[in-house]
This record gives structure tokens, sequence and C-alpha cells, in this order.
């Protein structure tokens, strides 16, 4: 039997979901780590960290799928064997310049009656950064070499919990754009993912090709 393909939609919400139970798993570990004295809870903490970002990274191919897939279709892997979150980034990047989450603030309700959703400025994950901080993880997956360079893992122990802080303000309040060729239409999803682990999210669309301003 074919399994069916579930819609783009719901792999994005249900991402969602996985990462955010991952970084409250994550919190929780560093919390009962004894002041990051138990090695196990934090190299543990870390691994639910990068996994929470390799499933934010998943979601995003979800609106993107098709031209995701034919975008490799020179590779002998297939879009199933892909896990790495910064080289799917920059495949993404590459077909839809919009596809990393944009975080707002709470909609304000404007004089004519509609709303305005503001741009996130500052406390969030940036791409750059995300990318960055899921390299940095990667080396502690592993057992540290003792013949190898200091792994500065203190340093690291420090940089966690503001790190999960700011996934969570990526994810908090945020909006994905979904540009389609055929017929040309572009789509807006807006994620309400909070950090019980609740998603909720609304589409919204426009025919026609559209501009997403830089924040």
């Amino acid at each position: 039997m074919v399994k069916a393909k579930k819609r783009p939609e719901i792999i994005y919400r249900e991402m969602m979901i996985e990462a955010l139970y991952r970084l409250s798993s994550a919190d929780n570990l560093i919390k009962n780590s004894n002041n990051f004295q138990d090695a196990v809870r934090v190299d543990s903490a870390i691994l639910q960290i990068r996994k929470a970002m390799e499933a934010i990274a998943f979601s995003s191919i979800a609106p993107s799928e098709k031209r995701y897939e034919d975008s490799h279709r020179h590779n002998k892997k297939t879009i199933g064997d892909h896990y790495h979150a910064r080289r799917i980034m920059a495949s993404l990047a590459a077909i839809n310049p919009d596809f990393y989450p944009t975080p707002l603030v709470p909609a304000i309700r404007q004089p004519d009656g509609g709303w305005n959703f503001g741009r996130k400025t500052t406390g969030y994950m940036t791409r750059t950064r995300f990318e960055k901080f899921y390299d940095r993880l990667g080396k502690y997956l592993h057992t540290i070499n003792p013949w190898g360079k200091d792994p500065q893992i203190h340093q690291l122990c420090k940089d966690l919990p503001t790190a999960i802080d700011a996934i969570y303000e990526l994810l908090d309040l945020h909006f994905a754009v979904i540009h389609i060729e055929e017929p040309a239409t572009t789509q807006i999803w807006l994620v309400d993912a909070k950090r019980d682990g609740t998603v909720a999210m609304t589409i919204a669309m426009a025919e026609g090709s559209c501009v997403v301003q830089p924040s």
C-alpha cells in the first residue's frame, strides 16, 4: 500500500509541534542538569535543540516541496534522505528567498477595522544565527576527543537557554510565504506556535505574484 501524501500545511504544523516539544524537553533537561554538571542531561539537551532546528528546516520544505524536489533531481539522494538544516536552508533560499519564518508582534487594530501585524525586530533567532548555532552544536553530538582542542562546553552551556528562548521567539507568531508558479499565486501562512506546544494556522491567498517587504 502506498502511503498517502500529507498536505503541506499539515506537515508544516506537525513539524512546528515537534520543534516546540523538543525545545521544551531541552529546556527541562537543562533546568535539571544540576547547573550543567550532569553531562548526560546536557548532551541530551543539545541533541533535542538540534533536532528541533531540523524540524524547523523540514517545515520550511513543505510549502515548496515540489520545487525543492525538482532542484535536487540531479542528486543520487532523494528528498527523504535530507536532514542537514543549513544545507536544506541554502537550497530553499535558491528557490524561495522568503522561506525563513518571519516573526511578528501581536496585531494592532487599524482605524479602518483591519489588523496590522508588525515585524519583530529583536530577541529572535535570525537565519544567520540559526545556521551558525546549528553547526556549532554538531561537534557536541559526539564524545569529546581528549587529544582535541578545548570544546568550550561551559560557554555553550551558558548560551543554550538564550538560544532556546530565541527559537521560541522566532516561532511564537510568524508567517511563511509560499510562491506558486502555476497558476501564479502567493500564500501567506500565519502561524501561532505557543510554548505550551499548541499550533494554530491561518492561510491567506492572493492571485498573482506578491513581494514581501523587508523588515
